[in-house]
């Protein structure tokens, strides 16, 4: 009992004891007590701002993008002063202290320096103090021996920490003066540093402006223990660095109170029986962050460590899991993001761009004799700008120091042309992207494996084989990655940041046959942006240690990982103080190892490292960004035409006249289109200034691409037949530019007058011809060989009158093969059958609805009545209903549904005369299918998918991108869908752009909806930035309908046959091409292209096969005369060996064959 009471004695005389102490601390004057005034300010950056705490946060500040919350004077050049008895300089900034007419008592000031982001050097810097009691009679705050103080600056860290502390040793003054010297040192755009000038002017900024964010005044007073705020939770914080100490290597480690802590204490430490104690010492200030260092030893095991703090403010104690600090590898690519647009014309961005890889040899050069990791080294990301370069310095020192630096490994050469949107890339297009490359490798000698897109989220699975088939091995995919949308990282990129985000894997082939070592970065391209954590020189480690720590948590197998690097914006410069930045961590750390690299030699050390233990997936990286494209849908049908008419040229010149082949030509027309394809289509502001001169010339500038293209590749295709095509011949030559015997109607590229003529086939047959409702004329053509042309004679109708058999029926449509029923209120087709047969395949509302609605598909508005249905063509080849119609959103809707006889499809030609609406608007045809519990298929460039089970995890299923066509079947029956001009669509419902309603990312779909409910999504305008905010005038978009037994389905061939269609010109030569080659047996291998050889000694072929089963052939050789036949790589230079007279191929298997010909 005496034991218990002599305790209970003991706590009470300490508590008693605690009460009776006290304890310095500073504390801040109320800043309602605080007046301010500047020699000028900005609006929405006044003086009082950096006075009443609006953006501070305990003690920190938190910085406003737009410089909100802080002071900003206006430019200034001229020198000022507060009042007559001050100093002079360059800025003033005045404050009166107190509520009242007395003089306050202030024993310490501390500023926070001007920390917006990317404007930190407005912050003041030399400045002189000066304090009055009465306003008249002023003294010289002095520092120490100096009548000037330095604020530091600003890191442009969010929050930031005060910049500038000054003990006063106690005066009292009720109005302080910080006066900003006027000779060139008053902010912290220093006149004389060359880098911070030609950056201030690369940014546009002005050097005259100048800035603080906080000012704070305290006064020192006696605390009693008591009443100060008690410690009540901590939290603990281990970097990934190792210090480089007399020790050995040690650890770091970031303690934080939730209070600040004046009256010192002391901490324990015990981790895995490692005990140590740190003294914390009295301070004023008070302390809220603590930094310290573990004992000396590397930790890469997750442990418990054991914390306690004893202190007079309280007593805690905590435990806390370290997760282990591997010795890490992070490499750094320096890039800059290539936008062709957006920010700037097109032409501009080029020049920008020169001015970077100028700026990165600059670099280069100043620091060649830094340690290794710290040597300046730059990755061209793409090689637009950097052929560009080549081209316009050819034969000039500049030219030849850019080619040598290539060379040397200083210039990284990324092979993609650009950020390409590969989803609404035709097949062979993808292949294109990578031929400047190639040039480039022609001029330097040097082979590039590495390909590098940024801001686009996904690509099309045909990326493998084209990159596989270019020389590509590696792939570096940085989509924008915004840290306040968490994990998701981005609310445009589906799950891909969370399921995909540093987690390299061989990216497998639909074949198996190709693979490439995919790395999406997780922390995306643009994370040392100003508006994000910014560059090196201002965050500092701390947000490298959380990256790291995150790839810890996540259980990242590697000690190798890699952070994309730009600066100052898209199209911005390389960051001048980077390599010093890096060479001081790896001379302060033992770990990491820090380099400045290119993604060559960081996928090449990997692969080196690791190759063995990569995981392998195959599957489609379904894209999210495609959808804006429809924003101007009919320039995407003209661009995808385009490319389909240049694939198709190729192979024309390679039977028509080899020897003159046009290469560049080619080579300048598929650029095009790929740079229509890539990602920037236009203005930041595109959606808010529509109409503004700035976003319609970037517009302009994007859409001269497609035209262009269209041009070139009709120049090309025109000139191919001017040794054969005649105006006024007596025979008609259909070329098949297939690998497979083809039956189809076929159009007459020319105007002659045909009435009362028909042609006959070489065997005699007599084949009708018939003008359509626009003039063009039409015929059947029957088993026309591949490769090769027939020619058809042109002759007199000697047939006795014919009683053609109409095809329509009021508003039907009859063949004797199919049926079609429109209904005569909406407009669909509301029955589609076979003839005699009672299975309709439409269901619902019937077929080729149009639906208009707002977003997230709201407010859908359709046709509800039609304004008639007349007949446009009714003869022997072809029969055709039209359906006019007002419609939501147009001036109005043509809907022409077309058969023919002898054919089992229905073809479709929608037009539309669209309105110019600003509002965010979608337009959709709705194809539902009467198919039970049906299979989705959809064609893509050298493959096609199933929805979900040919998906990689994380990716976009509200919409899809296809190639030519998609089909959905089951046992009983199948149908295909061709939609050549409109590559979007989605299944079920109307989800393209639901994932926006819910915000922050998360409302992408998870898994796929199948249905065979099929919405083709034509156009948008739901970005608001970018792409177009409207889209006027005529656009048209292809169907085609048709039926087949779902146990033969062919749909990569059905959508190639309607994609390049056969064609037919007019000649006087009256006997046909013979074939180049066809292939032995039945299979479904087909010709991505045919050109003539750079070399003039053969051809280049491509074959894919179409299949999901592995076929088996041979070369059965006609014109082309095969002497030679082998494996090529992209440069034309034989692989292996080919066995021409039996070969396999597996599913969906493409391979490159070179043709040495004896022709």
């Amino acid at each position: 009992m005496i034991r218990k009471g002599f305790f209970s004695l003991l706590i009470l005389v300490n508590t008693i004891g605690i009460y009776a102490q006290s304890t310095k601390v500073y504390t801040q004057i109320p800043s309602d007590q605080i007046q301010a005034t500047a020699s000028s300010e900005l609006q929405g950056a006044t003086a009082i701002m950096a006075v009443n705490s609006e953006g501070m946060n305990g003690d920190m500040h938190i910085a406003h993008n737009l410089g909100h919350k802080m002071w900003t004077s206006q430019a200034s050049t001229k020198k000022v002063r507060a009042n007559e008895f001050t100093r002079e300089g360059i800025v003033w900034f005045m404050c009166e202290i107190g509520s009242n007419s007395a003089p306050a008592h202030i024993d310490l000031i501390r500023i926070w320096n001007d920390n917006q982001s990317q404007h930190t050097r407005r912050g003041l810097r030399k400045v002189y103090i000066e304090y009055s009691i009465d306003g008249k009679t002023w003294k010289l705050l002095r520092n120490n021996g100096l009548d000037y103080h330095v604020i530091n600056e600003s890191k442009g860290q969010n929050p930031e920490p005060a910049n500038f502390t000054f003990d006063t040793g106690g005066i009292k003054a009720k109005y302080i003066c910080f006066t900003a010297d006027a000779d060139g040192n008053g902010n912290y755009y220093d006149p004389k540093d060359k880098y911070i000038i030609r950056e201030a002017a690369d940014m546009q900024q002005n050097v005259n402006y100048y800035g603080l964010s906080e000012i704070r005044f305290y006064k020192k007073e006696d605390r009693q223990i008591s009443k100060l705020t008690p410690l009540n939770k901590m939290s603990f914080v281990a970097s990934q660095g190792y210090l480089k100490t007399d020790k050995g290597p040690t650890r770091e480690y970031t303690l934080k109170f939730d209070a600040p802590l004046f009256c010192g204490g002391q901490l324990d430490f015990d981790i895995n029986g490692r005990k140590w104690t740190e003294n914390i010492k009295p301070s004023a200030i008070g302390i809220s962050v603590m930094e310290g260092r573990f004992p000396a030893g590397y930790m890469e095991e997750s442990a418990e460590v054991s914390v306690k703090l004893r202190s007079k403010q309280g007593n805690l104690s905590d435990s806390y899991t370290v997760l282990g600090a591997r010795r890490w590898n992070l490499y750094f690519l320096p890039h800059s993001h290539l936008d062709i647009g957006y920010t700037h014309a097109q032409d501009d961005v080029m020049k920008l761009q020169w001015r970077n890889f100028e700026r990165a040899l600059e670099l280069a050069e100043r620091t060649a004799n830094n340690p290794e990791g710290s040597r300046f080294k730059w990755n061209s990301e793409a090689t637009w700008a950097l052929m560009g370069y080549l081209d316009h310095y050819k034969g000039t020192e500049k030219g030849d120091k850019m080619i040598q630096a290539i060379k040397d490994g200083i210039i990284g050469v990324d092979a993609s042309l650009g950020s390409i949107l590969t989803g609404i890339c035709k097949q062979e297009e993808l292949t294109h992207m990578f031929d400047d490359a190639h040039r480039i490798s022609g001029l330097t000698g040097v082979e590039f494996n590495t390909a590098m897109m940024s801001d686009v989220p996904g690509q099309s699975w045909g990326m493998v084989t084209a990159m596989a088939q270019n020389g590509v091995k590696y792939y570096s995919s940085g989509p924008n990655y915004v840290p306040f949308y968490g994990k998701v990282g981005n609310d445009r990129a589906a799950h891909l940041h969370v399921k995909w985000g540093d987690k390299p894997f061989y990216w497998l082939s639909q074949s198996g046959k190709e693979k490439v070592l995919f790395w999406q970065t997780g922390r995306g391209y643009s994370w040392f942006h100003g508006w994000l954590i910014n560059r090196l020189s201002a965050c500092g480690v701390t947000p490298i240690w959380e990256y790291l720590t995150d790839l810890e948590s996540k259980e990242y197998p590697y000690a190798t990982t890699y952070l994309r690097y730009t600066v100052n914006g898209d199209n911005g410069p390389p960051d001048q103080w980077m390599p010093d930045v890096i060479k001081e961590w790896n001379e302060k750390y033992e770990s990491p190892k820090f380099y400045i690299g290119t993604t060559k030699e960081l996928f090449t050390e990997f692969e080196k490292q690791y190759g063995d233990d990569i995981p392998v997936y195959g599957g489609d990286i379904t894209p999210t960004w495609e959808d804006g494209a429809a924003s101007t849908a009919r320039e995407l049908a003209m661009n995808r035409e385009s490319s389909e008419r240049l694939n198709q040229t190729e192979i024309l010149w390679s039977m028509l006249n080899p020897g003159q082949y046009p290469a560049n030509d080619f080579l300048q027309a598929w650029k095009n289109v790929v740079l229509f394809s890539e990602h920037t289509w236009g203005a930041s502001a595109s959606g808010p200034e529509p109409e503004s001169e700035f976003t319609k010339k970037l517009w302009a500038g994007k859409k001269l691409y497609a035209d262009n293209a269209d041009m070139q590749s009709r120049r090309l295709y025109t000139d191919v037949f001017s040794e054969i095509k005649t105006a006024k011949g007596g025979y008609i030559h259909i070329f098949n530019t297939n690998l497979w015997k083809r039956t189809d109607v076929v159009t007459i590229d020319n105007d002659n007058d045909l009435i009362g003529k028909v042609l006959e086939s070489p065997s005699g047959e007599i084949v009708p011809l018939q003008k359509l409702h626009d003039g063009r004329w039409i015929f059947m053509a029957k088993d026309i060989p591949a490769l090769s042309s027939v020619a058809y004679k042109i002759t007199d109708d000697k047939r006795k009158k014919l009683n053609v058999s109409t095809m329509i029926n009021d508003n039907i449509l009859d063949n004797g093969i199919i049926r079609v029923e429109i209904d005569k209120i909406k407009g669909t087709i509301s029955s589609f059958t076979k003839t005699g047969e009672e299975y309709n395949y439409a269901s619902e509302g019937g077929l080729n609805d149009y639906i208009y609605t707002e977003r997230y598909a709201e407010n859908p508005q359709w046709v509800e009545n039609i304004k008639r249905i007349i007949v446009l063509d009714d003869g022997e080849v072809a029969a055709t209903l039209r359906v006019e119609s007002d419609a939501p959103g147009c001036r109005s809707l043509w809907r022409d549904i077309m058969v023919y006889k002898e054919l089992g499809r229905i073809d479709i030609l929608n037009t539309i005369d669209k309105e110019n609406i600003y509002k965010p608007e979608n337009v959709r045809f709705i194809f539902p299918f009467n198919i039970d519990h049906a299979d989705i298929k959809m064609d893509l460039a050298m493959g096609d998918m199933h929805p979900e089970r040919d998906q990689l995890a994380g990716v976009n299923k509200n919409y899809y991108s296809i190639q030519n066509g998609i089909s959905a079947s089951n046992l009983s029956h199948g149908i295909y869908l061709t939609t050549i001009d409109a590559p979007f669509v989605e299944l079920g419902e109307m989800t393209s752009d639901v994932w926006r309603k819910e915000g922050g990312g998360l409302g992408w779909w998870s898994s796929a909806l199948i249905s065979p409910k099929i919405y083709s999504w034509v156009m948008n305008n739901s970005w608001r930035t970018n792409y177009k905010a409207s889209q006027e005038g005529i656009a048209t978009f292809r169907y085609s309908l048709e039926l087949f037994d779902p146990f033969d389905q062919q749909l990569k061939k059905q959508g190639t046959e309607q994609a390049q269609k056969m064609i037919a010109v007019v000649s006087d030569k009256p006997v046909g091409i013979d074939n180049l080659f066809r292939l032995k047996g039945k299979n479904q291998i087909s010709v991505s292209t045919i050109k003539p050889s750079d070399d003039g000694k053969g051809y280049i072929i491509r074959l894919l096969n179409l299949n999901d089963q592995s076929v088996h052939s041979s070369f059965i050789w006609g014109s082309m005369q095969a002497d030679e036949v082998y494996f090529c790589d992209h440069n034309q230079q034989k692989t292996g060996e080919f066995e021409d007279s039996s070969f396999w191929l597996k599913p969906y298997e493409c391979i490159t064959l070179k043709v040495i010909s004896k022709k």
